[in-house]
């Protein structure tokens, strides 16, 4: 990481490219073939350098945040149509979003805080509330949902 420039300063100030920067370091070294997406690292290495500006994106709260998009879809209809100008192979549905759609847009760390910034307003949590206690609740509840007894890859195909 000593090779992205600027990374400390960005990070400081909130820059969500500082996700994207650590992430292509390893997706785009051709050295290693095994390269995979770090996203989730990513999101916890800037979380834990800035917790007030970064949330951390896991499977989990992506699951949970899901959950609560598909229930509430018409108070994240700002976060659609965001995402849907950006994005040019993954459209979300705006009158009926698929979970798969909408775990495919989370994946785009814009769209992801934009949720996580709707579900704190919808939810009335205050900003005196840290972004990491929003960020425990969303891991624990997610993983007490998703981890035993239920099958997550079904969930994800519906």
């Amino acid at each position: 990481m000593i090779k992205i420039k600027n990374l400390d300063e960005n990070i400081k100030n909130g820059d969500f490219k500082a996700v994207n920067e650590i992430r292509d370091i390893f997706k785009n070294n051709k050295e290693n073939k095994n390269s995979h997406d770090i996203y989730s690292f990513a999101t916890k290495f800037c979380h834990f350098s800035n917790p007030d500006k970064f949330s951390i994106y896991d499977r989990y709260v992506a699951y949970l945040l899901k959950d609560y998009i598909i229930k509430w879809k018409d108070k994240f209809t700002s976060a659609f149509i965001k995402y849907n100008e950006t994005s040019k192979e993954n459209k979300i549905k705006i009158d009926k979003p698929t979970a798969s759609s909408l775990l495919t847009a989370m994946r785009d760390y814009t769209f992801f805080m934009n949720v996580i910034e709707l579900f704190m307003s919808n939810c009335k949590i205050s900003k005196r509330n840290s972004r990491a206690k929003v960020d425990n609740y969303l891991w624990l509840a997610g993983m007490m949902k998703y981890r035993k007894g239920s099958n997550v890859a079904q969930d994800y195909k519906n």
